[in-house]
């Protein structure tokens, strides 16, 4: 964009509600109009509002007032001047490209310093996949879970929040015999393993759970929690967006271990207080949770915030990188040894705080793998990495 007779580089955020730049464009001045933006550390922030300065891209002319955001590293060009400009978007196999009313076409990857694309079923190099798989091995079995409903436990207070005491109480759903049949296992293995609990008394609320056929005709539970979710007072906590947190890495992070904790919400106890809300129906007795239920609309924040509270203390190598999202964990090093080292110390820190981790049933003992190119403009070269992963 050109803004007061200087080009500015813009990355394109068809996400981002505003624009924003970092450092402060000729003719701009901070005004004290403000907005509360909560970025990728999950924080609320009041950032301030430019006065008003010329845009002109291509033979777009406009007016704008932008965010300063002098904490992000990145300028955003966001919804909000998006549609003044009235670009086209097209995705094609070279990249976004954005096409202007007048014709003019400017193709984002190569104005940007960086950009992630994926490439399906590349092979590990020697020797990495013995040195990968060794470790692996190594582990106690105790760090995988061995069953859909082989589960964690946290040692940790007890979720709870506040709620409208008014019961809801909804009837079950008439069932199918094959569906009933389909979750009887999951029920079954989720009482065995302490996660569901039969009530002694009963409650007042009750919602209804149903099965829900895959597509290779299995069954899973789902628990219809939108009445107890309508029913929460307690303010939802925010998750990260996985896209700014990617932006985090750099060209010499070129090995990557993804992590997918088995049950995570699972893993979190439930307090007895709260417990009685989540009741459910299954063959003519009720039943709840002594852990965080999945559907509820807390958990994703709760969930997230506990883990990274709980990976405060893990020690990674240097240069090595963990990025968070809910349940799912992104490690990314410069080079295999350090990414294979913290792979190994992340697991058992996670091990040791009461998770555990899916080990692919379809490439047991083996990492699953692809690649993950980055892509630079062409100040920089091509460079590729590994990207390991220990769970289906």
């Amino acid at each position: 964009l050109r803004i007061g007779g200087k080009d500015i580089d813009f990355m394109v955020d068809t996400g981002a509600r505003y624009s924003s730049i970092h450092l402060l464009p000729p003719g701009a001045s901070i005004t004290p109009k403000t907005v509360s933006l909560t970025g990728f550390e999950g924080k609320p922030n009041d950032l301030h509002f430019l006065s008003p300065v010329t845009v002109t891209i291509a033979s777009q002319i406009a007016r704008h007032s932008f965010i300063f955001a002098p904490q992000c590293p990145i300028n955003l060009l966001g919804r909000d001047l998006l549609i003044r400009l009235c670009p086209m978007i097209k995705c094609t196999a070279d990249g976004m490209i954005l096409i202007f009313p007048d014709g003019s076409t400017f193709h984002c990857s190569q104005q940007t310093d960086s950009m992630l694309m994926m490439e399906a079923n590349e092979e590990l190099p020697e020797p990495m996949r013995p040195l990968a798989d060794s470790m692996l091995d190594s582990l106690p079995p105790s760090v995988w879970s061995s069953s859909p409903t082989d589960v964690g436990f946290c040692n940790i207070e007890p979720v709870t929040f506040s709620f409208n005491p008014e019961p809801v109480y909804q009837k079950q759903y008439p069932t199918s015999p094959a569906g009933e049949e389909g979750i009887s296992e999951t029920i079954d293995g989720l009482l065995e393993a302490g996660v569901l609990v039969p009530l002694s008394e009963p409650s007042p609320w009750n919602t209804p759970i149903l099965p829900v056929q895959k597509k290779e005709g299995k069954y899973r539970m789902v628990h219809d929690l939108r009445a107890i979710n309508a029913a929460v007072t307690t303010p939802q906590l925010p998750v990260p967006n996985p896209f700014s947190a990617l932006g985090d890495l750099t060209p010499s992070h070129k090995f990557f271990t993804c992590i997918d904790l088995a049950n995570a919400f699972f893993c979190l106890p439930l307090s007895p207080t709260v417990a009685p809300i989540f009741a459910f129906t299954w063959k003519g007795r009720q039943y709840s949770y002594s852990r965080l239920p999945q559907g509820f609309e807390l958990s994703p924040g709760i969930f997230n915030a506990i883990l990274k509270s709980l990976l405060t203390g893990l020690v990674l190598p240097d240069g090595v990188l963990l990025v968070q999202y809910v349940d799912d964990l992104l490690l990314a090093a410069p080079t295999e040894s350090t990414c294979l080292e913290a792979t190994k110390s992340l697991l058992l820190w996670l091990h040791s705080k009461g998770f555990k981790c899916s080990r692919g049933k379809e490439d047991k003992g083996r990492l699953k793998r692809h690649c993950i190119n980055h892509t630079f403009s062409s100040r920089h070269p091509l460079r590729k990495a590994i990207h390991i992963t220990a769970w289906m």
